[in-house]
């Protein structure tokens, strides 16, 4: 099956991501209905309303066989165990795919708890798009245009279910890479997951020294800001990434780290041409993602 051919796309969760998956599809044309699932009838509604849905349910039961694709859009937490009810659901043509921010869990219980034989497929999908504002108030049908999708395939998953959906990833205006869910963890750790725990960290520095003289939050600058504007996304979210990969985000830290003490003992002895070096190298590397003019 190709995108052009789904007939009913059903969302599971319907916040910023999940919404403007809704949005987007509707756009673009890639389903001729979107389905929102969810537990909040309220929030669907507010969907509904925003255009990011056609028609909405709380129960799974209102899944019929006109659906070729669902796509959950749930905390990393609960993935697992709502593809697997999706499965019971689906017609056996249907395929099943996730926006989330961690892949090696999420794909080991998803292949730990599919009943032997039994269609649809998962593949696994992270979109690297989001925001640090949530619900689907925020979501916009341009999220995902010229951002990268990484799609994380198993030796299991058949051809035409990876098909179905990199091409629904690239009708929406992504650029799709195919990863393992291994190096999927331990690339993301360090483009994204580390960033975010960073933004934390200097945010809960701020903390301490507006403790210490209110005056200091008077004095933030547009750096402050740029740095930290993750810092402000979903606890809850980014807990759950952190304990889903925190083999991959350990190890990162602790790079960082080392990184970090290198910098401090140059600043610490006064070494100029060693703090100059490693300016320099950063820069470097700012500006190499800068030319890549590409959004994630």
């Amino acid at each position: 099956m190709t995108v052009s051919q789904c007939r009913t796309l059903v969302i599971y969760g319907v916040g910023l991501l999940g919404g403007s998956l809704g949005l987007a599809a509707k756009r673009y044309r890639v389903a001729e209905q979107v389905l929102g699932i969810g537990r909040n009838e309220a929030r669907l509604s507010r969907a509904q309303d925003r255009g990011a849905v056609d028609a909405y349910a709380t129960d799974l039961s209102a899944i019929d066989d006109q659906c070729d694709l669902a796509v959950v859009c749930t905390p990393v937490g609960l993935i697992p165990d709502v593809v697997l009810q999706l499965a019971g659901h689906l017609s056996p043509r249907a395929v099943i795919t996730d926006v989330g921010s961690t892949k090696g869990k999420v794909v080991q219980a998803v292949s730990a708890g599919w009943p032997a034989g039994k269609p649809p497929a998962f593949v696994g999908s992270h979109p690297m798009s989001g925001s640090e504002k949530t619900g689907v108030d925020h979501a916009s049908a341009e999220l995902y245009r010229d951002s990268t999708c990484i799609v994380t395939p198993v030796d299991s998953t058949p051809a035409a279910a990876l098909e179905t959906v990199e091409s629904f990833w690239r009708a929406l205006g992504a650029r799709v890479v195919r990863l393992s869910p291994e190096d999927h963890d331990r690339l993301v750790a360090c483009t994204s997951h580390i960033p975010h725990l960073t933004a934390t960290a200097l945010s809960l520095l701020m903390g301490q020294c507006g403790d210490e003289n209110p005056k200091a939050y008077k004095l933030i600058g547009e750096g402050f800001r740029d740095a930290t504007r993750t810092a402000a996304g979903d606890p809850v979210m980014w807990r759950d990434i952190c304990l889903d990969n925190s083999q991959s985000i350990t190890h990162a830290l602790d790079q960082l780290l080392r990184q970090i003490e290198e910098i401090r003992q140059a600043v610490h002895d006064g070494q100029a041409e060693h703090i100059e070096n490693l300016l320099a190298r950063g820069q470097a590397v700012r500006r190499r993602v800068n030319a890549r003019g590409e959004k994630t």
